[in-house]
């Protein structure tokens, strides 16, 4: 029996650790459960994203300790809007 080499076993442990696959399944996640909240009123700006992906965008926030301004510079990046 031949042993995985070691680029093998990197590759395939930060390709299964990605961290938009890990949004993703987040955002899938949300979505099974329902719509987390809605906007109340017409007045106001509206969502650049939808209530699923920012929930999962928090919850990424959360799980790698990222301030707010980390969230917005990285949300461009996980999700492709600027928030």
């Amino acid at each position: 029996m031949k042993k995985e080499d070691y680029w093998k076993k990197y590759n395939k442990k930060f390709s299964d650790f990605d961290v938009k696959k890990i949004l993703k399944f987040l955002i899938e996640l949300a979505d099974e459960i329902g719509e987390p909240f809605e906007k109340k009123s017409t007045r106001g700006r509206s969502f650049k994203l939808s209530p699923t992906q920012y929930v999962a965008l928090y919850i990424l926030m959360v799980f790698f300790d990222m301030s707010l301004r980390d969230l917005e510079l990285w949300s461009k990046v996980l999700v492709g809007e600027h928030i």
